[in-house]
């Protein structure tokens, strides 16, 4: 009797051996698969996913987009374009339109690269320099090659 016992209890365990292997491999392959969106699934300014055939891919398709988020000052419309790429310099330019209206240069922070968040910066003196007619601001800009521009706008 303690044979069949032996018996029974070893074929269970190998079943919940197998088991325990089919479950790893199935968390393992939807992680493999859920990672591959790299979380960057688009959505609109709903919260709805949109299509990837709906997404903006063209030229044309893409100044149009990048139109509407700067004239909304809303980056969530960004979303709509396909190409990484291209879905940065909405991003950014949005940013950069936002932080010059606010005269915030602290928004330009949120640029991911150096030169971008110097441009913005740079914008941000600029417009508060024209609104108030403050030419001195121009000389804190850190592109030199736009005081001259600058001083332009401050003194109209």
């Amino acid at each position: 009797m303690k044979s069949a016992q032996n018996t029974g209890q070893g074929s269970s365990k190998t079943v919940v051996s197998i088991l325990v292997v089919i479950i790893v491999i199935a968390v393992g392959v939807y992680l493999i698969v859920a990672g591959g969106t790299n979380g960057t699934i688009p959505v609109d300014n709903e919260g709805n996913i949109i299509p990837a055939e709906e997404l903006a891919t063209t030229d044309e398709e893409i100044s149009d987009v990048v139109a509407e988020a700067m004239l909304n000052r809303d980056e969530t419309f960004c979303n709509r374009i396909g190409p990484e790429d291209a879905k940065a310099y909405c991003l950014s330019n949005v940013i950069i339109t936002k932080a010059s209206d606010a005269k915030d240069s602290r928004l330009c922070n949120d640029l991911v690269d150096e030169y971008s968040r110097n441009a913005c910066k740079d914008n941000v003196i600029i417009a508060t320099a024209r609104d108030t007619d403050n030419p001195d601001l121009c000389e804190t800009l850190i592109d030199q090659s736009r005081v001259e521009h600058c001083l332009e706008v401050a003194s109209q």
